[in-house]
């Protein structure tokens, strides 16, 4: 199987060695290192909270109870111990979504993370050092933290809801005494969720969510508390890419990922189901480009600047791909993870069966294979992926214009649904955490200087050429819409 370098060092999905426990910590939600460890934030059978919110019941195929306390685990980054239970907290938390060590590489450097409270009103901040483990030491207004980002010296946190959608940013500040966070008030204009952040060139830019499409703005002197500046708006000319996902720093610039909810836009009266995503270059100078994406799904019009065609289509082809979920470079490359719900649908499907029924015994006759199986055919058939896969992408790309396939199916698992983190450490080593609800989640390393498999690797050709199969099928289809 080719995995271009990457290898499996969970021998146990979700980690614990308790099985009902382990496929409960199905998603890698934070990661970051202190020392010699590599720490892992778990989130807690994350999907049931979109079936829940939505009044569907909770697909068989998922987890076996609701324990919703997050777990941290860690393993030292020489690969000489094994995963080590490190913390979980007391009372429901739902998981820990981000991590960070701050300040950087500095001998008293800390990690700290976000839980959410059980009401769902706070994200909980918990911080450790080397030597004294995870404490509470601050509750910030939002319900969870998805970026958190050191920018010029001092540490941003940015919160928003656990599940559902706010028009006011929340962005907060540690003190100087390193104790207490302090609230920064920003423009009116400003508006949506603070999704992802990234201290550029000696400015702060933060990818803001919302419906109509997604917006960057950048601080215009270093301070977040002064004036700001608009760079991308209206979702990069569609209103269908309201997410951003994940922004990195690659070629002096920055590479943004974008994405949409399956099904979301249907509640707007928009008729849209899905949309693979989109990468967005920006540079210094404000302006942008269409990386990966294609004919916008609902056209806007940017004040900031005019959509291309990238040379890619959205979600490199498959539109099943709704999140570009991490954008990373590492060793002199840049890599895009996506999320992929294709797996979703079967035991989806079963759901929605078990709800207009009133009974699980429609879907239980059925059997989620044979249900995948139709999910399949019906995609063969209608000609959009004649060789579909099940579990996320991942591509890689040497100057962020021509990208190379590394995996269409999740690391060889199809119940990887998605790239939910990809992390460099000091070592150099890149460190990938998957999303997977069905069995646990996932770590996956690739050391620095592992070779890969040659380009001729017969795995490897028939991967891209299903790849370009689909590709031309994808063009033929919606090229005649």
């Amino acid at each position: 199987m080719f995995t271009g370098g990457f290898e499996k060092i969970t021998p146990i999905n979700g980690f614990s060695p308790d099985v009902a426990d382990a496929r409960q910590n199905d998603y890698a939600w934070a990661v970051s290192e202190l020392g010699d460890y590599l720490y892992v934030g778990t989130g807690r059978n994350i999907p049931n909270l979109a079936f829940e919110g939505v009044g569907l019941p909770i697909p068989k195929a998922f987890l076996p109870n609701n324990d919703y306390r997050a777990e941290i685990w860690r393993i030292r980054k020489d690969g000489t111990s094994d995963w080590e239970f490190d913390f979980k907290t007391a009372e429901t938390s739902f998981g820990f979504r981000f991590m960070i060590q701050y300040p950087l590489g500095a001998p008293d450097a800390k990690l700290y993370t976000a839980a959410t409270s059980p009401d769902g009103s706070l994200a909980v901040i918990y911080r450790r050092t080397e030597d004294v483990n995870w404490v509470a030491f601050a509750g910030l207004e939002g319900g969870t933290s998805r970026s958190m980002e050191e920018h010029l010296g001092r540490l941003y946190v940015a919160t928003v809801p656990l599940t559902t959608a706010q028009e006011i940013p929340k962005l907060f500040v540690l003190d100087e005494t390193g104790n207490n966070f302090a609230r920064i008030t920003l423009p009116a204009e400003i508006t949506g969720e603070i999704t992802v952040m990234q201290s550029f060139n000696g400015q702060l830019y933060i990818g803001l969510s919302k419906q109509g499409g997604l917006d960057v703005w950048r601080t215009v002197d270093g301070d977040p508390s002064g004036e700001w500046q608009l760079v991308v708006d209206q979702g990069a000319g569609d209103a269908i890419n309201f997410v951003a996902f994940d922004m990195t720093i690659f070629d002096d610039a920055i590479y943004l990922g974008t994405g949409m909810v399956p099904f979301l836009p249907l509640l707007n009266g928009t008729p849209v189901i899905t949309k693979g995503f989109d990468i967005v270059r920006i540079d210094a100078d404000d302006t942008w480009r269409i990386i990966v994406g294609g004919k916008p799904d609902v056209p806007t019009e940017p004040v900031t600047g005019n959509r291309n065609l990238g040379l890619y289509p959205s979600g490199f082809g498959n539109p099943f791909n709704a999140y570009c979920w991490q954008i990373q470079r590492y060793d002199g490359e840049i890599y895009a993870g996506s999320f992929d719900w294709t797996v979703v649908i079967p035991p989806g499907l079963m759901s929605i069966f078990e709800a207009i029924f009133g009974s699980p015994d429609m879907a239980l006759l059925m059997g989620e294979e044979m249900m995948e199986e139709m999910v399949m055919s019906f995609l063969t058939s209608k000609e959009l992926i004649p060789n579909p896969f099940f579990g996320f992408d991942l591509w890689k790309s040497g100057n962020a214009v021509l990208w190379t396939p590394i995996t269409f199916n999740g690391l060889g698992n199809p119940k990887n649904y998605g790239v939910r983190n990809l992390f460099p450490s000091d070592n150099g080593n890149l460190y990938l955490g998957t999303a997977n609800p069905f069995q646990g989640c996932e770590v996956w390393v690739k050391e620095g200087g592992n070779s890969e498999a040659p380009a001729g690797d017969a795995e490897l050709r028939e991967v891209m050429d299903g790849f370009k199969d689909s590709l031309r099928n994808l063009q033929r289809f919606f090229g005649s819409r």
